[in-house]
């Protein structure tokens, strides 16, 4: 499997895409207020975890660094639909700057604090005048955040933290336990299968031949039930 980039990323994310939201969070009313506050939670789980690992040493650790991941991919998410719905241009430091180590050393007590700012900065998403905060320079803090952030508490690179969130998350969502006769994974993700088949080869993430066949089974189930995503569907990052 090579290193997963940030376009990559927003590829595997793209594969949830349909109609411009993503699922299975179509019926969020404001993605605008939804995502931050997801955010403030993702980052209060963290902490959360953070302190239990305090008294129960290696017991969180897998869990610390899927939270360090879900913090990252959240932003993502309300990156992309500002993308799509309001045409703001968020993610070109991110991109730019994606492979570039992380050289500040946390103390614990710095640790906390950078989870702190990491609230604040989000908070500003909720406050009047959020529109200010919709550039690639505020999103670049936040993401430079959540690497310092992740570094310091997993003690592994942020490219690995990524790396094995995604090796994770591609073999969970391809489980054949895990859908049902609409061709639905749990009843409420819609997945473009084919955009998924197209991630995992690309990027080399392994998956059994009857998985593969299994998934091409679940493709022809969708058709039954939903319309086939049209090819205007993938709209590109703005950081590409």
């Amino acid at each position: 499997m090579k290193d997963i980039s940030f376009q990559d990323c927003v590829e595997f994310q793209d594969c949830f895409l349909f109609d411009e939201t993503f699922s299975p969070f179509e019926k969020v009313g404001d993605f605008r207020n939804y995502y931050p506050r997801v955010l403030l939670g993702e980052i209060g789980g963290l902490l959360n975890l953070s302190c239990k690992l305090a008294r129960s040493t290696n017991i969180y650790d897998e869990e610390i660094k899927d939270e360090c991941a879900d913090i990252f991919i959240y932003l993502l998410l309300f990156g992309r639909m500002l993308e799509i719905h309001d045409q703001k241009p968020v993610f070109g430091l991110i991109s730019k700057h994606w492979s570039d180590p992380v050289t500040t050393a946390l103390t614990e007590e710095g640790y906390y604090l950078q989870c702190e700012e990491m609230m604040e900065k989000v908070l500003c998403f909720l406050k009047p005048g959020r529109e200010h905060f919709y550039n690639e320079n505020f999103f670049y803090e936040i993401f430079s955040l959540i690497q310092q952030a992740s570094k310091f508490i997993t003690k592994i690179d942020w490219q690995h933290v990524v790396n094995k969130f995604h090796h994770h998350v591609v073999h969970t969502h391809t489980s054949v336990n895990h859908f049902t006769l609409d061709g639905l994974y749990k009843g409420s993700f819609r997945i473009n299968i084919d955009s998924l088949l197209h991630f995992t080869f690309r990027v080399g993430i392994e998956l059994p031949e009857k998985r593969i066949d299994f998934l091409k089974r679940m493709k022809v189930a969708q058709s039954a039930f939903w319309p086939a995503p049209s090819p205007e569907n993938r709209i590109k990052s703005t950081s590409a």
